[in-house]
């Protein structure tokens, strides 16, 4: 079964322009980021360790630390840990928020932890007890938001395609552009032994279990929303001549304009409608008409590169520049389109 992860609105969107907001569209990307920043620069001042925040099952339920639940991926344990988890977490958590919609990527992110919380509290203290030449923090993980990275390299892994299969050749060998990200990502996996490895081990597992079972798409309860916006209300970016915006007006005004076909009966052709093409002007904030939406400029037809790029992936021409045109001629999304069969 192929799982979308790519939200309604966020179908025929490309990327932000140069001059927008780097967290435009993100700001759940952006609190997390903010929050290892910050809180990592608070364990230091408190100087608080990886023992005071790591999951341990045995002081979470015998001596009632609760806390540890929730501040245990509030940041890093390390300054290395710290530099090299956002240089990966944030370009890729800022990517599938914005394909996914920051209200169900909020979702997906509460159910990893739940999840890998699960996980690390149930088969961690095994695993490192067996592992340990000594019984000190035998039972506690590095603290980090290291289950959402490992759960957010199983959906680039499975979502994001190859488009460069000879971008780097070593040792006779050659590596995509996707090598890049797993570079560093390693530096943070590894950084803390099987402290670190076993945390974004566990997430990888919830985020495949979370995208297979589409829980994603499970409603939370409207007050959790609300409440998440009132809290991050000012870590949203705005930018109205932003890629992101336009595409979200042409997602709205298309669904606008289809509402009235689908009132008004079949079209003709493709001309105007048979009833005179007033309703569709209308819907679309044309002069004249009563919607709220702007009709966005068409999208240039796409790049030769970009067709190439495509079809060296074994993709037809002609899919190719329908997928391109119906991605605002990202190629990304584009191949994400093609491989789902959605072209």
């Amino acid at each position: 079964m192929s799982v979308s992860l790519i939200g309604p609105s966020r179908r025929g969107g490309g990327g932000a322009s140069s001059s927008s907001p780097w967290f435009l569209g993100a700001p759940v990307t952006k609190a997390v980021g903010v929050c290892a920043a910050v809180g990592y620069v608070a364990c230091e001042t408190t100087k608080l360790t990886d023992g005071d925040l790591g999951l341990d099952a045995e002081k979470i339920l015998n001596e009632g630390q609760y806390h540890r639940l929730f501040l245990s991926n509030l940041t890093f344990g390390t300054v290395g840990e710290l530099i090299f988890g956002l240089a990966v977490l944030c370009p890729l958590s800022r990517r599938f928020e914005r394909e996914m919609g920051s209200r169900r990527y909020g979702t997906f992110l509460l159910y990893v932890n739940v999840l890998s919380a699960i996980l690390i509290l149930t088969l961690s203290p095994l695993i490192l007890s067996e592992l340990s030449s000594s019984s000190t923090d035998a039972s506690i993980v590095r603290p980090g938001p290291l289950p959402l990275l490992g759960a957010l390299l199983h959906l680039y892994r499975k979502y994001t395609p190859r488009l460069h299969p000879k971008f780097i050749g070593a040792l006779g060998f050659d590596f995509s552009e996707k090598a890049v990200a797993y570079f560093f990502a390693l530096q943070a996996i590894f950084s803390g032994g099987w402290g670190t490895f076993l945390p974004v081990t566990f997430g990888a597992m919830a985020g495949a279990a979370v995208t297979s079972v589409g829980m994603y798409e499970w409603e939370m309860p409207q007050f959790a929303y609300a409440l998440a916006g009132a809290a991050g209300g000012g870590l949203v970016d705005e930018d109205g001549g932003s890629q992101i915006a336009i595409s979200r007006r042409h997602a709205g005004g298309a669904a606008a304009a289809g509402a009235g076909a689908d009132a008004r009966g079949p079209r003709a052709g493709p001309g105007p409608t048979a009833g005179g093409g007033a309703g569709a002007g209308a819907a679309m904030g044309a002069p004249g008409g009563g919607g709220g939406f702007e009709v966005p400029p068409s999208p240039p037809p796409p790049s030769e590169d970009a067709i190439a790029q495509l079809t060296a992936m074994g993709f037809d021409r002609d899919a190719v520049v329908r997928a391109l045109g119906h991605s605002d001629n990202n190629v990304e999304m584009a191949a994400n389109r093609l491989l789902s069969g959605g072209a």
